[in-house]
């Protein structure tokens, strides 16, 4: 297969070659164009990644066979963590994960936070009703309701007075209220107990002498209790902030409609501080399917707060359609982790993560299955284990992706840039055992990847079945493109690669010697070693273009010679360097250099200004490999280094 693309992001133009049904690998600095390619390969519209100064009419993108088709083909990159939801469930050990490979989770998580901001607009007057609720609360019980509970307990005066109510014996003041009123016999009262005639037997209101009989009713009606009546007749102004009379006591009916209206008011109560709980939980991150499920409007709103009612209720009506998508989703992500839940746990024991795939049982009613991840310790009460860390997570995504894909080509974009060396090599491996005839396209900044195709492909030359493509570093220079295969000899120790070069050009002029010896000898350089830095400096000296006289003169202080010290660097590096010619940049030049080579001279050329020390800083890190890596490409051959070294190099040119 071979793609053509012209204009898109940072890339001019390229033209690649990819070897179908094989593991292709396709290297380079980061910012170099391998995501364009990934574009041009996924995307039908790429008018949106036109390269800068350039028209959508410039773009090209032309793909060789001509029956190549988009839907075939599936990316894997930072956008498919998008996904995947892993959220807490619980405590630290158990994971909830809903997985999809057509719907974007977090589309959905935008379409629940829009719905949730629609209801969330009508804070405010949810929360008055909940503070109003608080005071009813507090007056109709004594004891706190239970979270999640709507009725009142035993204790509550209300309850109190319908059983004596309901008491045979009392039913002579029942109908006395009723023929009256309870203020009536709270006038009693008073006039009984702060009264003197009453103790003699006289009308504590007018004075005249009761008769026994006046005297043994007023005894009788005097004996109601007061308190639990006076509770609520006094609580009338918070009663009336919900919208709840204060009832005719002598009338069962009514007490009994107190007990519902309150009951009423306490579901639409719990059920706005479970709203509201549940999208401040959601705003922290989580997306919990079971929460968002129980968000179940009372009918009871619509009764009581019908104007409240119609504002949310459609909202609410959007949730349950949002819920099932989510369901299908969690069913689906049930299906394709339980096709491969064994081989996912191999993985994830592989990989050194203690978590595993638990199938939960099928819901019968909702009709949906979920997965949970859960810590392999978790039956462990008590202990603590961290969470997931970003790279496990990229991790198990990678796994769920590779898995489910049924795509014939993939392509995967840095897919181990959270990993340690030892995780890109199981990666890779997974990659090749999972091939199974695919194609294959991973996009690296890192060189562990082509190192380990180029391995593979060597064992590989004698064998029938071969699955590793083309191994390429893709080198972009302001949007020119350079494609370089890479071959398994390219990868050596990088003092190897330098001890190459030098063999292979033994008739290079003398001070081009110098770079590369001193290249050498950064690598080899013991600095508690007398010779090596007798060698180190001799060499830094002639490369930093001092006078041949001074040189001689410094090394004389020292108690050394010429032949001193390069006996010093033969001991070192193991190379013969003649006496240094009167003119050391004799027969030099530049433009023979490599870029590797150039960057060495260009630093010792460099004169910068202080607040631009940087620029040479960055080339010091080159030169005294503060930086590389023990086995690297060879830096002769490929670029291993930023657009903003090339560009300083091409300026000292």
């Amino acid at each position: 297969m071979r793609l053509k693309l012209k204009n898109v992001k940072n890339i001019s133009e390229v033209e690649l070659n990819i070897i179908e049904n094989k593991i292709n690998v396709l290297c380079g600095m980061c910012g170099s164009g391998k995501s364009a390619i990934g574009l041009a390969l996924t995307q039908q519209n790429l008018e949106n990644y036109v390269t800068f100064g350039k028209n959508k009419e410039d773009v090209k993108v032309e793909i060789d066979p001509k029956d190549y088709c988009i839907d075939n083909c599936e990316i894997f990159n930072e956008e498919s963590m998008k996904y995947i939801s892993l959220d807490n469930k619980e405590n630290e050990r158990i994971y909830n994960i809903i997985f999809s490979d057509e719907t974007n989770l977090e589309e959905l998580r935008n379409k629940i936070s829009n719905e949730f901001s629609k209801i969330y607009a009508q804070k405010s007057t949810f929360d008055k009703f909940i503070q109003d609720m608080d005071q009813v609360i507090k007056v109709l019980n004594k004891r706190k309701i239970s979270e999640n509970k709507t009725s009142l307990t035993a204790s509550s005066p209300v309850y109190k007075i319908q059983k004596e109510q309901e008491d045979p014996n009392n039913k002579f003041y029942i109908n006395f209220i009723k023929r009256n009123n309870i203020n009536y016999v709270n006038w009693l009262n008073e006039g009984k107990n702060n009264n003197n005639f009453y103790k003699v037997g006289k009308c504590p209101f007018c004075g005249r002498k009761m008769t026994e009989s006046r005297i043994n009713k007023i005894e009788k009606i005097t004996t109601i209790k007061l308190e639990n009546y006076q509770i609520i007749s006094d609580a009338s102004d918070v009663l009336e902030k919900v919208n709840i009379a204060v009832p005719d006591f002598s009338r069962k009916k009514d007490i009994q409609k107190l007990i519902s209206d309150f009951e009423k008011r306490m579901k639409i109560y719990v059920f706005a501080k479970d709203l509201y709980k549940t999208i401040e939980s959601y705003s922290y991150g989580e997306f919990d399917l079971d929460k968002i499920s129980n968000i179940k409007i009372p009918k009871e709103l619509l009764e009581i707060y019908s104007k409240l009612y119609k504002e949310i209720k459609p909202t609410l009506d959007n949730l349950k359609e949002i819920r099932k998508e989510i369901s299908i989703l969690k069913s689906r992500t049930y299906k394709i982790i339980n096709n491969s839940i064994k081989n996912l746990n191999e993985y994830l024991e592989k990989f050194d993560i203690n978590y595993s795939f638990k199938k939960l049982s099928y819901n019968t009613n909702s009709k949906t299955a979920s997965i949970q991840l859960v810590h392999n310790k978790d039956k462990l009460e008590g202990n603590s284990f961290k969470c997931l860390s970003h790279g496990e997570k990229n991790l198990i995504c990678l796994l769920l992706f590779l898995l489910s894909t049924k795509k014939q080509i993939i392509i995967l974009d840095d897919p181990a840039s959270s990993f340690d060396d030892n995780r890109r090599h199981k990666i890779f491996n997974l990659i090749t055992q999972l091939s199974n005839d695919k194609t294959f396209l991973i996009l690296s900044h890192d060189q562990l990847f082509a190192k380990y195709a180029v391995i593979l492909k060597s064992k590989q030359e004698n064998l029938t079945k071969k699955n590793i493509g083309e191994i390429q570093y893709l080198i972009n220079r302001n949007g020119n493109i350079d494609l370089i295969k890479i071959e398994e000899k390219d990868f050596e120790p990088l003092d190897k690669h330098i001890e190459n070069f030098i063999n292979q050009n033994k008739d290079m002029p003398y001070y081009r010697k110098i770079i590369n010896y001193r290249l050498l000898l950064e690598l080899k350089r013991n600095k508690h070693n007398k010779k090596h830095n007798l060698a180190y400096g001799y060499l830094s000296a002639i490369l930093h273009q001092k006078s041949k006289e001074d040189i001689l003169e410094e090394l004389s202080k020292k108690g050394e010679t010429e032949e001193t010290a390069l006996a010093a660097v033969k001991k070192v590096i193991e190379k013969d360097l003649e006496k240094m010619p009167d003119n050391i940049l004799e027969k030099f030049d530049y433009n023979e250099l490599t870029n590797y080579e150039k960057i060495v001279w260009t630093r010792e050329n460099l004169k910068v200004e202080k607040n631009k020390k940087s620029i040479k800083d960055e080339l010091s890190e080159i030169v005294h490999h503060n930086s590389s890596y023990f086995i690297s490409l060879n830096p002769y051959k490929y670029d291993i280094f930023s657009n903003w070294v090339f560009e300083i190099i091409k300026s000292k040119k």
